[in-house]
């Protein structure tokens, strides 16, 4: 959220996702966002799913800056926030994280305590609250809301960076976030023969390539892919940027969704439309496993095809030099963030007897 109206800005959501009022998942997601004067970000991604007994929201965006050149300029490379409510034997309980990378404040390095609720005071300019959690159990509905940074000036306006609030209501079951950042074709590429899995993926993270040959900076991904509800429509798009080359890669929509047959069924492939730096014409194809909390063994891994099917990009976050759990067995080497798989729709172990085009590699 942004509310700065001394500067002529009224409260603009940025990737907001919108409230479900009954059992489902919602998505929301920009590659880039500017509100002139006051905030510039990429890759911002928001996700919230309910299900039995949990209410999980997450937001987050990279590369912001806040009030640029201002006494109270704030900026950051990543930042995330995630919130979960579950009810557990009639009790609630709850979870909040945070996680913010190269955060500056009032042109000064700041370091995180990774506490709750940490506080700087810039005197006579601004107050920034870093891992702000909130709970309450308003009406009998236990809420909780983890604001990753809440900028707050001396004149009283104030800007949220990935903010996720997430409440569960036994009787009309409610999640809410908002996520806010302060947005013919060659289809033989891989082919599959596996159940329909009418679930939900979700994430949003940076890592640093490690194959060989790729390049050294970091890359930020953001998405959100699947089924909301099960007889649901299929849904979602994918935000990527390379500090490497400046590669912009916009997915535009999701049109095929399959679980990847790994023995654990966390692993998901998804591919769609696209376009890179701004041209349109491209495919893209998503590989991603959720092997749990806090994300750093998840897996990323995108490939971007032109129209005659050659290989335009591509980049993973494995790392040669990680040895995978055995029950992890496509594990990734994620930098930061975290992928989140929501109401899996299969917990038994799912074969495939399709496989991938000789012309490209397999996760």
């Amino acid at each position: 959220m942004v509310n700065v109206p001394l500067l002529g800005v009224a409260a603009t959501f940025l990737a907001d996702t919108g409230d479900p009022v009954a059992p489902d998942s919602l998505g929301a997601d920009l590659i880039e966002a500017a509100v002139p004067g006051v905030l510039r970000a990429n890759v911002l991604t928001a996700s919230t799913s309910l299900e039995t007994g949990r209410a999980t929201s997450s937001a987050s965006l990279a590369d912001v800056i806040v009030l640029p050149g201002q006494p109270a300029e704030l900026s950051a490379s990543f930042v995330r926030a995630q919130a979960d409510v579950f009810d557990t034997q009639g009790s609630a309980r709850y979870s909040g994280v945070s996680e913010i990378k190269d955060l500056m404040f009032g042109h000064q390095a700041v370091t995180i305590s990774g506490r709750p609720n940490q506080r700087i005071d810039l005197p006579g300019v601004a107050t920034l609250f870093i891992n702000e959690q909130l709970t309450s159990s308003q009406g009998g509905v236990p809420t909780l809301t983890v604001n990753a940074l809440r900028l707050v000036l001396l004149t009283g306006d104030q800007v949220l960076l990935a903010s996720a609030r997430s409440a569960l209501d036994k009787q009309a079951t409610l999640a809410v976030l908002s996520g806010r950042g302060g947005l013919s074709r060659p289809r033989a590429l891989y082919v599959w023969s596996q159940p329909e899995c009418r679930d939900f993926v979700t994430g949003g993270g940076w890592f640093e390539p490690r194959f060989e040959g790729g390049p050294p900076e970091r890359v930020n991904f953001g998405f959100n892919a699947g089924f909301r509800t099960v007889d649901g429509a299929l849904l979602g798009h994918v935000n990527f940027v390379d500090h490497n080359d400046g590669t912009h890669i916009k997915g535009v929509n999701v049109d095929t969704y399959f679980r990847l047959g790994d023995p654990q069924s966390l692993c998901r492939m998804f591919e769609g439309d696209a376009e890179m730096n701004g041209t349109p014409g491209f495919r893209y194809h998503v590989e991603v496993c959720d092997y749990g909390e806090p994300g750093r063994d998840d897996r990323f891994r995108i490939m971007v095809f032109a129209a005659d099917g050659s290989e335009a990009y591509f980049a993973d976050d494995s790392s040669s030099a990680k040895t995978c759990d055995p029950n992890e067995p496509r594990c990734g080497d994620l930098d930061g963030g975290n992928i989140q798989l929501h109401k899996n729709c299969d917990g038994q172990p799912a074969t495939s007897s399709g496989a991938a085009s000789a012309l490209l590699p397999r996760i």
